[in-house]
């Protein structure tokens, strides 16, 4: 059996402003540096023996607190990364609507239809997300693994271990350095819990 814990990147500006990310390289603003401080507390107590982080340094900014206190370098998969938003990267929905009111449409309200112009479909980020951590988790020797990761990715994988049809997958929303805890045994996921941020309550 195997601990795997799923951690949703600190704040930054981008999602103060309402931006779309996506795999612009964006670093974590003060709240989210205090929110990555706080991480530590989180898992003061909870044993891990791996970390996973995308290749967006602001998985890298988000990990690396509790990562130091573990003794542990975090590994870099590129797999792990955000949608890339295409056309989408760096805009508001407001400035998005002019043009493509369709696809913000469907990121909001009906995410397995979202394809921004030039980027990744959610199909193709679910497809790749699932894939990676499903090889993350089954090649590790570790027991308790931490991965750092991205708000829309991360919920196209819970989808995916929810057994929900791709078709039916709903937009939830994961706070930033949430975390949500899963279960690997006998080659199956469950979900221990979700969007866990009591450690944010700690000032």
């Amino acid at each position: 059996m195997k601990n795997i814990y799923l951690i949703r990147h600190g704040l930054t500006n981008y999602n103060i402003e309402g931006k779309f990310q996506g795999i612009s390289d964006i670093s974590l603003n003060d709240i989210g540096q205090h929110q990555a401080k706080q991480l530590s507390t989180y898992f003061k107590d909870i044993d891990i023996d791996e970390i996973f982080i995308s290749n967006l340094k602001r998985t890298y900014e988000t990990a690396k607190y509790f990562a130091n206190d573990k003794g542990i370098e975090p590994n870099i998969v590129e797999g792990l990364r955000e949608m890339n938003g295409g056309y989408f990267e760096g805009k508001t929905d407001e400035e998005l609507l002019k043009v493509y009111s369709e696809q913000v449409h469907n990121l909001r309200n009906d995410l397995p239809k979202f394809m921004p112009p030039n980027g990744e479909s959610s199909r193709e980020a679910y497809n790749r997300i699932s894939s990676t951590i499903l090889d993350i988790v089954t090649n590790s020797e570790r027991t308790n693994i931490a991965i750092v990761s991205h708000g829309l990715v991360l919920i196209l994988f819970l989808a995916y271990v929810s057994n929900t049809p791709f078709e039916d997958i709903k937009h939830i929303y994961l706070e930033n350095t949430s975390v949500t805890k899963l279960i690997f045994d006998e080659n199956k996921f469950s979900i221990e819990y979700i969007n866990d941020f009591k450690h944010l309550n700690n000032k």
